[in-house]
């Protein structure tokens, strides 16, 4: 019986189950972008029953196994995203570069802090951004509005002499993103595991 989504629409459909199941009775280089914020293996508790607590290697071996999938999904030019811990990231990174072009390592901000003692505090998400083939079909990256003082409404920054030469619809996007909190509190979440803000 063929997979069946369990919601669609014109943009296209969504299915829900076991990646590694579902990826591979979808059609080669029928994707334009895929996002992906896996399980981090923190042994964390997920509704799918999935084992978040794995060994090491076969994390790896396992985020390897669906990136491979994935990858073959990917239309040419197509973008993939990888949303995870930078220790995996920095592992994934490697695998990926040799299969995709690199674009971007993007830095999310966490907006708390979590002391660990003997060493220093996480204080960013990865946010790894490929390309299949040498550059992607779409980039528009969004502008940002040009950032002024809450207090006295002046701009935060001079741009290094260059304020004539901006483009008047905002400074590029960055790198570095701090407007992406994390959904901890109980008050903002919908459901028990954790979950990527909306925005």
């Amino acid at each position: 019986m063929p997979l069946q989504p369990i919601h669609q629409t014109n943009l296209g459909q969504l299915y829900e189950g076991d990646c590694l199941e579902i990826m591979p009775s979808l059609p080669a280089g029928s994707v334009d972008l895929l996002f992906a914020d896996p399980p981090f293996n923190l042994g964390k508790t997920y509704s799918s029953k999935i084992n978040d607590a794995l060994e090491e290697q076969d994390y790896v071996d396992w985020s390897k196994r669906w990136i491979t999938e994935a990858i073959r999904l990917l239309k040419p030019g197509g973008a993939f995203f990888l949303y995870n811990l930078p220790k995996w990231n920095l592992r994934l990174g490697d695998f990926l570069s040799s299969r995709l072009t690199f674009r971007h390592w993007i830095a999310i901000n966490m907006t708390y802090r979590l002391p660990i003692q003997g060493r220093l505090y996480p204080a960013h998400y990865s946010l790894l951004y490929y390309a299949k083939g040498p550059k992607p079909a779409i980039f528009h990256p969004d502008r940002l509005p040009i950032e002024t003082c809450r207090h006295c409404g002046g701009e935060k920054h001079d741009y290094g002499g260059y304020k004539d030469k901006m483009n008047p619809r905002g400074v590029n996007l960055s790198d570095v993103w701090d407007d992406i909190p994390p959904v901890r509190h109980l008050k903002y979440k919908r459901r028990k595991a954790n979950e990527l803000s909306l925005k």
